[in-house]
């Protein structure tokens, strides 16, 4: 048992051989069962470990896509590209692992860089909405408002700027 799940699942079976020891050493059935059940343990645990790694890495991956080109025209198909998905499953996974859809995350950054250019630049609002990856002023406004729950220049004054 312990030889077939390590080769099934290498990668994740890393002590096979010391397991085999204990068994070899093994007084009794029921210490065999015990070295059996805590290496198929460790081994789903491993397994699992790494999985969520991976998983952690994919979303990173997208998050510094984002963070990176936020100001340019990204479209679905872009980040799952560069985390080497399809669009479907990317779509599907980055809402089941982060809660939020990548639009929103999108427009969560693209929000935060506006900010930052309203309070620390001398850029217009037409200026930011394009410097952010709004082609359309009018549209960036609404979306502003939206999510900031002020308007960008209403922002801008109440800063100090």
């Amino acid at each position: 048992l312990v030889v077939d799940f390590g080769n099934k699942w290498r990668k994740g079976a890393t002590n096979i051989s010391d397991a085999l020891s204990e068994m070899i050493q093994a007084r009794d059935a029921s210490t065999v069962k015990n070295i059996c059940k805590r290496f198929i343990e460790e081994t789903v645990c491993f397994l699992a470990s790494s999985k969520q790694k991976k998983l952690n890495a994919i979303i990173e991956t997208a998050n510094k896509y984002m963070e990176e080109h936020y100001s340019q025209d990204i479209m679905l198909e872009d980040i799952a590209r560069a985390v080497n998905l399809s669009p479907y499953y990317f779509s599907h996974f980055y809402k089941d692992e982060t809660g939020i859809n990548f639009i929103d995350k999108l427009t969560a950054i693209r929000m935060e860089k506006a900010k930052e250019y309203l309070l620390n630049g001398d850029e217009s609002i037409k200026e930011i909405s394009g410097l952010v990856g709004y082609s359309d002023p009018n549209y960036f406004s609404k979306i502003f408002r939206k999510q900031v729950g002020v308007t960008a220049s209403e922002y801008k004054e109440r800063n100090g700027r």
